[in-house]
C-alpha cells in the first residue's frame, strides 16, 4: 500500500485463479524500481482483501467483482493452523467448514477509521526454569503479511519487555531492542483456541552484527499507536 512512483514491466496473466475462483487477462507489473511507496493512500493489493471497503477503485478490484459475481455463495476466507499443513483459505464458506480438518479460528471484522480482519488470542510468558507465569494478556491479533516484526499496544509492549528477558539480560531497551545474542529469553506463547504457537529464542532474537541482536517485537509506531490489537507480521506468519 502507499503511493509513489513504480518503474516496471507490464505482464498480463491469462488466468489468474485463487482457489479455483478465476479472473481472465489479469493486468500485474513486476516493479523493478519502487519509489516513495509510504502512504496508506491510493495503491491496492493485489487481491484487494485486506481492506475492501477503503478500495480507491469504487467497483472493487477485478478480483472482487469475479467474487460478487457467483451466485448463491457465502463466500469466506480463513487461516487454517496446523503443525503440518496451516494455510490460508478462500472459498465457499459451508465447504470450508465441512471439507478441512484443521483448527479454525473465526476472524471478526474490526471498525477503527479503516476495516481490519482480526483472530481472538491470548499471550502468555512463562518462566523458562521455574515454570512460573509472569505474563498473561488476551486481546484481537490483526495478521499483516505487510509488518516484518511483532507490533504491541506501547503498554504491552513495556510488560512484556520486562518479563521476557532472564537475569542477567544484557540488553539496551528502546523502541527498538538490542541484545547481546547470548541473551535468554522465557517462554513466548501465543494461543488461538486450542492451538498454541511457542517462539524460541532464534525465532525473537536476529542477529545483526557479531555479538548483538535485535528483538523481533516493536511498540506500536506513533500514528497508529491507539490501535487496541497484536499486529502478528512476519515473525509469527513464518512461524505458523
Amino acid at each position: 500500500f502507499g503511493v509513489g512512483s513504480v518503474f516496471g514491466v507490464p505482464i498480463t496473466v491469462k488466468d489468474f485463479c485463487v482457489a479455483g475462483i478465476c479472473v481472465k487477462d489479469q493486468d500485474l507489473v513486476m516493479g523493478l524500481h519502487i519509489k516513495d511507496v509510504l502512504e496508506l493512500d491510493s495503491f491496492d493489493g493485489l487481491l484487494g482483501l485486506a481492506f475492501p471497503r477503503d478500495s480507491q477503485d469504487p467497483f472493487g478490484t477485478p478480483f472482487l467483482r469475479r467474487l460478487q459475481m457467483m451466485q448463491n455463495k457465502t463466500l469466506s476466507f480463513a487461516l487454517l493452523l496446523d503443525t503440518k499443513k496451516p494455510f490460508m483459505a478462500i472459498g465457499e464458506c459451508k465447504e470450508l467448514l465441512e471439507g478441512h480438518k484443521h483448527h479454525m479460528l473465526p476472524v471478526y471484522r474490526m471498525e477503527i477509521g479503516l476495516t481490519m480482519w482480526t483472530v481472538a488470542m491470548d499471550l502468555k510468558i512463562i518462566d523458562s526454569q521455574k515454570g512460573k507465569p509472569l505474563l498473561a494478556a488476551t486481546g484481537f491479533g490483526a495478521l499483516d503479511s505487510g509488518s516484518t516484526l511483532l507490533v504491541l499496544p506501547a503498554p504491552l509492549y513495556l510488560k512484556l519487555t520486562t518479563h521476557l528477558f532472564r537475569a542477567p539480560a544484557h540488553c539496551f531497551m528502546g523502541n527498538t531492542i538490542l541484545c547481546m545474542c547470548d541473551t535468554e529469553v522465557n517462554d513466548l506463547s501465543f494461543t488461538f483456541g486450542e492451538f498454541t504457537v511457542n517462539f524460541t529464542k532464534e525465532e525473537l532474537l536476529l542477529p545483526i552484527a557479531e555479538g548483538v541482536c535485535r528483538i523481533n517485537i516493536m511498540p506500536m509506531p506513533p500514528a497508529v499507536k491507539d490501535l487496541p490489537v497484536l499486529i502478528l507480521g512476519q515473525t509469527f506468519l513464518q512461524k505458523v
